[in-house]
């Protein structure tokens, strides 16, 4: 339960054996920069079980943070068995104290084989160790989050790069978009949108280059502007070449990879730009 700002953690637990633990927590927790914690006890009616309403709630949460002490809660073990099953981030940690054989086995058969976790013995060791732990995850994040749009641009970079070699050795095109269409139905949408884009760049630089304009390593931003000038295009259809370039501008800088969504609207729209183009030459 969280908003499009914050990720939401998910507190699993017994929750009359750490009653006390889990409202320190989620206050702690709400308070570390884009993190939103609130037990399922206090989100609210539902109109499912509370055992149902709590594997939901797991199964949609961003992270996991789970504790376990003397008490064996089915329904703290299914909330474990979700996370795993949606493979989300987990952060366990297992009370140093007597327990509950049933609990006991699955910590040494389940727990301690998938998971590292930390042990504890006071409420100020969870809450410290928690807290670190999240700032921890919160930087790995981060960090993947950095790699893989910087992956994403160099892939971006890349497939123009080899588009527009492959675009110069073209000669006639009958479906300029052909094969931009087969890329996005085997969900390859960064590099449909290479594809439309380029080719949408050769058809302006063939506009253009007969109207003696210099299109050599010109960006398509430029080719745009001289294009609407030369009344090539008309507002409405340079506004949505506009809009693509801002997308493409979005994968080759910012390393953002477009939705299905996005390049559905991309191909709709350049498709008919691109068949006015043709039926110029």
């Amino acid at each position: 339960m969280t908003d499009n700002n914050t990720l939401d953690v998910f507190l699993s637990s017994d929750q009359e054996e750490f009653e006390t633990e889990r409202k320190e927590l989620s206050k702690r927790i709400s308070n570390i920069p884009s993190l939103n914690c609130i037990p399922l006890e206090n989100r609210g009616a539902d109109s499912r079980c509370t055992a149902e309403a709590s594997i939901m709630a797991a199964k949609k949460c961003d992270i996991y943070v789970g504790f376990f002490g003397r008490e064996y809660s089915e329904t703290t073990i299914r909330e474990y068995d979700e996370v795993v099953k949606q493979r989300k981030p987990c952060l366990t940690y297992v009370k140093k104290t007597k327990r509950n054989g049933q609990l006991a086995r699955f910590i040494e058969e389940d727990l301690k084989n998938r998971f590292k976790y930390h042990p504890f013995r006071a409420r100020q060791d969870l809450y410290r160790q928690v807290e670190q732990d999240l700032k921890r995850l919160i930087l790995e994040i981060l960090r993947d989050g950095l790699e893989a749009r910087m992956q994403s641009k160099e892939e971006a970079q890349r497939l123009i790069t080899e588009e527009r070699q492959i675009s110069t050795r073209r000669s006639v095109i009958e479906d300029p978009l052909g094969e931009a269409k087969t890329t996005f139905e085997n969900g390859k949408y960064l590099e449909s949108l290479i594809k439309t884009t380029v080719t949408l760049e050769s058809a302006l630089k063939e506009k253009l280059t007969k109207k003696s304009v210099n299109v050599k390593n010109k960006a398509l931003g430029f080719l745009l502007n001289s294009a609407t000038k030369a009344e090539i295009v008309n507002q409405s259809e340079a506004d949505q070449i506009r809009e693509v370039i801002y997308v493409r501008n979005a994968a080759v800088h910012s390393g953002e990879v477009p939705d299905k969504r996005t390049i559905r609207w991309v191909l709709e729209s350049m498709g008919s730009i691109l068949n006015k183009l043709g039926a110029q030459t």
